[in-house]
């Protein structure tokens, strides 16, 4: 079998022409990425080869449609009139009628303009085409077509920017080419100010305080910045404890900014910022979405400064539903323990004293102190390096200065079930203790002793009683009944004080009554007034039915006072003070006949004699 030998042989590539056309195929695709790139440079680019090939097509029509016969006849006049010299009679040829003559011979030649104006036709459909297309894409009607012709011309050409103000952290000229489509433009920016804007491809720049700095094409404005520091204040609405208890905070007061960096320095700029917290106020910005509600259309530099309340709410909502009330709360601290423990020590050295018998002395206070988190803390949360400071950080916020407000318990949302709880638990805590476990069964059984001497049934010991306990018992009773007599004196100067009281109210009554019978609104107050009138003639106030109806004032008064005038309000307010006054001398009359029935069955009960 015939052996073949292996030949080697260089690597196959390119070949050199390859490599020169891929080298110019890659020159002109970066000479096109260049000339129709999206800058300021790139414009002034291609509005000087505007004008050059402008020129050069001009010098082309002129050569080309210009007869050369007419061509050199006028030149040769030209050089004619300016090298001979004219005679003493003649008239010097006039230098700027024959440069008229050359440029209307040649360069205005009609024949140039018409092809000059069959360049520019092309040049103005284009122009006018893009900006319809422009204007369609962003919405702008046949109107404002300038806008957009005007933005081609600025875009292309770089001619003609125009100027967009930023002051006090807002938008001065809020129809603006630039806000409405973007660059090109120049942007100046207040010293109070800072503003971000986006780049075609998404990238940011932020841009701060400057005389005027040209943006490049289609670069839109984003965000606006306030950069001096805000004050604010605000509440915390009810949140729940650990505990389940209703807490909120009111009045708090807080200075925040935009970050300004961890080197503050001011000799450059009175506000200094950093960009990196500018791009994070953006871009980690929340946004609240509610179902069935569709976002809002309005552009982002119209939502106004950014705001540092949602944050410190929430840190503080997150501070009172991680502890108990008793944890930040008013609570049992250390000087109530001390206090107790010496009161303690006290009765112990007392107690051994009279006993004479040493006892062990107290391990424990009779109460310990909760867990207790002061507000200072509750502010130092707020500057933590490692916490909620640095959070701010990463979200381009800096705070200043915090006041942490007053904490607020609304009573009227707290449910009975949960005071009930607390309750409940309070006394699980107190019970837990032994001495004051002590204490509360002291207590209890002082109030069934008192209870039980309260309950002594007199009337059952006075009639099983001898003479003697007798006479001791009727020097009781009457002490009593002189004692609720004189009560009733006193305070009412007997009911005669109230008849007249009473008598004043049946004729304010009256009064009244007739007053609204000509425009009354009101007709439960209306039958009120007839009904109390009607007991002009032979009433007091301590018969019968007078007291009740006296009390029907009471809801009148809670139902309709803001509906009455202000006589009509007084004369409410005097009845239920009297039927008040009346109740406590009815009851005072009543005790003091069951001391009288006590003493003396056999009296009528409602005698007074």
């Amino acid at each position: 079998m015939k052996e073949f030998t292996r030949v080697s042989s260089p690597a196959a590539g390119p070949s050199a022409l390859m490599r020169l056309l891929d080298g110019l195929s890659h020159l002109i695709d970066q000479a096109l990425n260049f000339i129709f790139s999206l800058t300021h440079r790139a414009s002034l680019v291609r509005a000087n080869a505007l004008v050059v090939a402008f020129a050069v097509a001009w010098l082309l029509a002129v050569v080309v449609v210009v007869p050369i016969e007419e061509g050199r006849a006028l030149i040769t006049r030209l050089l004619q009139a300016a090298l001979t010299v004219p005679a003493e009679d003649q008239l010097p040829p006039n230098p700027l009628s024959l440069l008229l003559e050359f440029l209307f011979s040649t360069f205005l030649h009609p024949a140039v303009l018409r092809h000059l104006l069959a360049l520019y036709a092309p040049y103005w459909l284009m122009h006018r085409v893009a900006a319809i297309y422009l204007a369609d894409i962003f919405g702008l009607d046949k109107e404002r077509l300038h806008v957009t012709e005007t933005f081609v011309e600025q875009a292309a050409f770089g001619r003609q920017y125009n100027a967009l103000q930023i002051r006090e952290g807002r938008v001065v000229e809020e129809d603006s080419i630039i806000v409405q489509i973007g660059g090109p433009g120049i942007v100046k920016i207040e010293l109070d100010s800072a503003a971000l804007f986006e780049r075609p491809d998404g990238s940011p720049l932020v841009i701060g305080p400057t005389d005027g700095e040209i943006i490049d094409e289609f670069v839109r404005i984003r965000r606006v910045f306030d950069l001096r520091d805000t004050i604010e204040s605000a509440d915390l609405p009810p949140t729940r404890s650990k505990d389940g208890v209703l807490v909120g905070v009111k009045d708090i007061q807080f200075s925040y900014s935009i970050y300004r960096g961890s080197e503050l320095d001011r000799s450059k700029m009175p506000y200094p910022f950093d960009k990196k917290a500018a791009e994070s106020l953006v871009y980690k910005d929340t946004r609240t979405v509610r179902p069935g509600k569709p976002p809002s259309v309005e552009p982002e530099w119209k939502s106004g400064p950014f705001n540092m309340k949602g944050p410190i709410l929430g840190e503080m909502g997150a501070f009172i539903g991680s502890r108990g009330l008793g944890e930040f709360l008013s609570s049992i601290g250390e000087p109530e323990v001390n206090s107790l423990r010496n009161a303690e020590l006290q009765i112990e050295q007392r107690s051994q004293l009279l006993s004479g018998i040493n006892g062990n002395p107290l391990s424990e206070p009779p109460l310990k102190a909760e867990p207790f988190t002061p507000r200072t803390m509750l502010t130092e949360q707020f500057y933590n390096q490692e916490g909620f400071a640095r959070r701010m950080v990463e979200r381009g916020f800096q705070l200043n200065w915090i006041g942490v407000g007053t904490w607020h318990t609304p009573i009227e949302v707290i449910t009975a079930n949960h005071r009930e709880a607390w309750r409940i638990s309070r006394e699980n805590y107190v019970r837990g203790n032994p001495q004051a476990l002590k204490a509360v069964k002291e207590e209890a059984r002082q109030q069934e002793l008192l209870r039980l001497i309260r309950t002594l049934p007199l009337g059952t010991f006075y009639k099983n009683a001898d003479a003697e306990e007798r006479e001791l018992t009727d020097a009781l009773l009457e002490e009593y009944e002189e004692t609720l007599q004189r009560a009733s004196e006193l305070f009412f100067r007997g009911p005669l004080a109230l008849n007249q009281r009473f008598s004043t109210l049946l004729s304010q009554a009256q009064t009244l009554l007739e007053r609204d019978q000509r425009a009354f609104i009101l007709p439960e107050y209306q039958t009120f007034l007839r009904n109390v009138a009607a007991l002009a003639s032979g009433w007091r106030v301590t018969d019968m039915g007078v007291e009740d109806l006296l009390w029907q004032a009471q809801s009148l008064y809670t139902q309709l006072s803001a509906r009455l005038a202000p006589s009509d309000q007084d004369f409410l307010k005097e009845t239920i003070r009297l039927a008040n006054d009346l109740q406590t001398y009815n009851r005072i009359m009543a005790v003091a006949r069951v001391l009288r029935q006590i003493r003396n069955p056999h009296h009528p009960v409602g005698a007074m004699g």
